[in-house]
């Protein structure tokens, strides 16, 4: 069964790991693939994961390891949950984190109290999709 078949749904593909995308097979670390791509979601107060990108050209995108960028409206103190969003990405599915750690990570940084979204600097042409 082909890619194409499977993803009939535009927005589904979007979620799912890449190794699925590229060799049919998935793991239960797939599930933190697509955590990451939820992070990365609400992070950009919605964006569109690779929007308008088909899924052969996501396939090759991940294969040559490409990951979305840190969104560019949140502060530096972002890097270390955009760090948590590429552990999730990893192109191993055996390092990857388990939710325990992430739950942890991200229990540290909300204890940190710092600004994470700066809405001044947040330009919704870069992010917005559904019009």
């Amino acid at each position: 069964m082909s890619p194409e078949s499977i993803f009939n749904v535009e927005s589904t593909r979007r979620y799912i790991e890449h190794t699925f995308l590229i060799h049919e097979f998935t793991s239960f670390a797939g599930i933190l693939w697509s955590y990451g791509i939820v992070m990365w979601e609400l992070f950009t107060l919605g964006g569109s994961p690779y929007h308008g990108v088909s899924v052969q050209e996501l396939i090759s995108l991940l294969e040559d390891a490409y990951r979305m960028p840190k969104p560019n409206h949140v502060s530096e103190k972002l890097s270390e949950m955009y760090a948590i969003m590429m552990e999730c990405w990893n192109e191993q599915p055996q390092n990857r984190p388990t939710f325990k750690w992430i739950r942890y990570a991200v229990k540290r940084l909300q204890d940190d109290e710092q600004v994470y979204v700066n809405l001044e600097d947040y330009d919704n042409q870069e992010y917005l999709t559904m019009m």
